[in-house]
C-alpha cells in the first residue's frame, strides 16, 4: 500500500510534487509518515506559498507561517512582543509538533515584508486592538535584552509609525529565530527599492552575530556553519543612485559570510556599489549563473571577477548594462562550460565580443544565444559593420552546438547573418528572429528548410498588414509548405492577417500539428 513507502521513496516523490502546493497538501492528511515527509517540501517557501502561489489551498492562506512560527520564539522575545501590544497570541504554551523554522529554505525578503504586513492587518481586525507602541518602550526592552540574545535596537531611525514599529520587531524576532533554528537557507532575495536600509541591516546583524558567535563558542573550536552561509541564489536590486552606499554592508556581509552562492542576481547597482559587487563575485568557490541588470560597469574589474569562474560558470546574463572602458571579454570566452550566453538592451561592441568568436576561444558548450535590442555605444556605420561581423564569428565558433537563438537584430544591418545562420547552425531546435521586409522572407525559407530538427519558430513581422497579401503566391505557397513536422509551432507577431487572406488560408489547410500565435 502506498502509505508503507518507505521514507526515502517519499522524498522522492514530494520533491517532484514540489511546485504543487495543492498536491503536497493533500498528502500531509494521508497517514502520520506522509505527513512527516510532506511538511518539510511545504514549509521550504512559505511566504511565497501564502502571497503569490494560485494553487496553493485556502486553508494555508488563511493559516498564516507567521502564528505557526510564534510559539518558537525566545521568552526574552515573546517579552518583547507583549510589551509592545503585539496581539501575538502567545499565551498557549504547547509547541506544534514540527518545528516549521527548520524547514525554511527560501526567503525573500519582499514576500517576508508581506506576510508581516497582512499578519499585522488581521490581527488587528480580529482582536480590534489598537497598537500602543513608543520608541522609549522598544529602546528599553532592547538595553535589556541586548546582553542575553543579541537584539538590536532599529526603532530610534523611524518616525512614529506604529505600523513600521510592529513590522520590524517582528522580523527581527523572525529573523533570530530562523538563524537559531539552523536551516540550510539556499536562496535569499532582497529589494532595496522597497524596503529600506533597516530591513537589509536586520540581515547583516544576523549574519554577524552568527559569525561572532560561532567564531567564540567553546564548544565548537571550528566556526558553526550559519544558515546563511549555505546560501547557493543570491538576488539583490539596489536603488541605482547615490543612495545605494547605504546598502553597501549586505553585499559586504554575503563576500564575507557566504562563499557558495551558485545564482547570482544583482539588480540596478550605481557605482556606489561596484567595488562590492566586483568583491561578492571574487569571493565565491564557482558561480554557476551570473545575471546583472540596470548595471553600469566600468573597466575591467567585474570581468576580471568573472575570470574566477571559468570553469564552472554556465550561464551568463546582461540586461540593459553600458560597458565603459571595458577590455575585450576574454574572461567570458574562457569560461569552458558556458551554455546560455545572454545581451539585451545592452550597449555592446564588436571589439568587445571578438574573443567570444575567436579560434581561441574555449566556449564550446553554448546551447543558448539571446541578443534583444543590442547597439554600439556610438552607432555608427562602422561599429555596426564591425558588430555584426563578431555576431556572425560567434555563430561561426558555436553554431553547431546551439540549440536555441533568440534575436531582433536588424537583417538590414547585419548582412549575412541568415546565411550564416543556415550554414554554421544546423541543429537550432528554437529561432526567435524579426524579419523587416518582404526581401527577406526568402532567406528565411531557405532557413527553415535547412534546419531539420526545428521546432518553435517565432517571427516578428515589422509593417505587415492583411493588405501585404499580394505577396507572390508561390512565396506564401512555399512558406507554408515547409511548415512540416518536427514543427510543433509558428508564432507570428505583428502580422495582420484577414480571413481572406492567401496566408490565412494556407495556415489553416496545412496538415501538420502547428499551433499558430499572432
Amino acid at each position: 500500500m502506498p502509505f508503507l513507502l518507505p521514507t526515502e521513496c517519499l522524498t522522492c516523490i514530494f520533491a517532484e510534487l514540489e511546485t504543487n502546493k495543492s498536491s503536497i497538501y493533500s498528502c500531509i492528511r494521508v497517514s502520520r509518515e506522509w505527513c512527516i515527509a510532506a511538511t518539510p517540501f511545504l514549509w521550504k517557501n512559505p511566504f511565497c506559498l501564502t502571497s503569490k502561489d494560485r494553487s496553493a489551498p485556502s486553508t494555508i492562506k488563511k493559516n498564516m507561517p507567521i502564528d505557526a512560527y510564534l510559539p518558537f520564539l525566545s521568552e526574552s522575545a515573546k517579552a518583547r512582543l507583549r510589551l509592545n501590544n503585539v496581539p501575538t497570541g502567545l499565551e498557549s504554551s504547547i509547541l506544534p509538533i514540527f518545528n516549521y523554522a527548520s524547514y525554511l529554505r527560501v526567503l525573500d525578503m519582499d514576500e517576508f515584508y508581506d506576510e508581516i504586513t497582512k499578519w499585522i492587518a488581521n490581527k488587528r481586525l480580529a482582536q480590534a486592538t489598537q497598537f500602543d507602541t513608543t520608541d522609549n518602550i522598544s529602546y528599553t526592552i532592547s538595553q535589556q535584552a541586548a546582553p542575553e540574545d543579541g537584539f538590536i535596537d532599529y526603532l530610534s531611525d523611524i518616525d512614529d509609525d506604529d505600523d513600521e514599529i510592529q513590522k520590524i520587531l517582528i522580523a527581527q524576532e523572525l529573523l533570530f529565530l530562523f538563524s537559531d533554528s539552523s536551516p540550510k537557507l539556499y536562496r535569499l532575495s532582497i529589494d532595496t527599492r522597497r524596503l529600506g536600509k533597516i530591513w537589509c541591516d536586520m540581515v547583516v546583524g544576523i549574519l554577524s552575530l552568527e559569525i561572532s558567535t560561532s567564531a567564540t563558542n567553546t564548544h565548537h573550536p571550528v566556526p558553526i556553519p550559519s544558515c546563511f552561509s549555505h546560501i547557493e541564489q543570491f538576488e539583490f536590486k539596489g536603488e541605482g543612485d547615490e543612495t545605494d552606499y547605504e546598502f553597501e554592508d549586505m553585499l559586504v556581509a554575503i563576500s564575507q559570510f557566504s562563499p557558495n552562492v551558485k545564482i547570482l542576481k544583482i539588480a540596478s547597482c550605481s557605482q556606489y556599489l561596484l567595488q562590492p559587487l566586483v568583491d561578492l563575485i571574487g569571493s565565491q568557490q564557482g558561480i554557476n549563473e551570473l545575471v546583472l541588470n540596470n548595471i553600469r560597469i566600468v573597466g575591467t574589474s567585474i570581468f576580471e571577477a568573472i575570470a574566477h569562474h571559468k570553469k564552472t560558470l554556465t550561464h551568463a546574463e546582461f540586461h540593459r548594462c553600458t560597458f565603459i572602458d571595458c577590455t575585450p571579454m576574454t574572461a567570458l570566452a574562457n569560461c569552458t562550460r558556458l551554455e546560455n550566453l545572454i545581451f539585451a538592451r545592452s550597449g555592446v561592441t564588436g571589439e568587445l565580443l571578438a574573443p567570444l568568436g575567436s579560434p581561441s576561444s574555449s566556449i564550446t558548450r553554448l546551447s543558448r544565444l539571446v541578443l534583444l535590442d543590442i547597439y554600439p555605444s556610438n552607432g555608427d556605420s562602422a561599429e555596426w559593420i564591425n558588430l555584426a561581423q563578431q555576431v556572425n564569428a560567434i555563430l561561426r565558433r558555436t553554431g553547431k552546438t546551439i540549440r536555441e537563438l533568440r534575436t531582433n537584430v536588424h537583417l538590414t544591418y547585419f548582412l549575412d547573418f541568415v546565411d550564416t545562420i543556415i550554414s554554421e547552425c544546423p541543429n537550432l531546435v528554437i529561432i526567435e528572429m524579426d524579419i523587416q521586409n518582404i526581401a527577406q522572407i526568402p532567406g528565411i525559407v531557405t532557413l527553415l528548410r535547412s534546419c531539420k530538427h526545428l521546432q518553435t519558430f517565432r517571427a516578428s513581422i515589422d509593417g505587415y498588414t492583411h493588405s501585404n497579401d499580394s505577396v507572390a503566391d508561390d512565396l506564401i505557397h512555399e512558406f507554408a509548405q515547409i511548415i512540416l513536422p518536427p514543427l510543433r509551432r509558428l508564432e507570428v507577431r505583428k502580422w495582420k492577417i484577414s480571413k481572406q487572406g492567401l496566408l490565412f488560408k494556407c495556415l489553416i489547410s496545412m496538415k501538420a500539428p502547428v499551433r499558430y500565435v499572432s
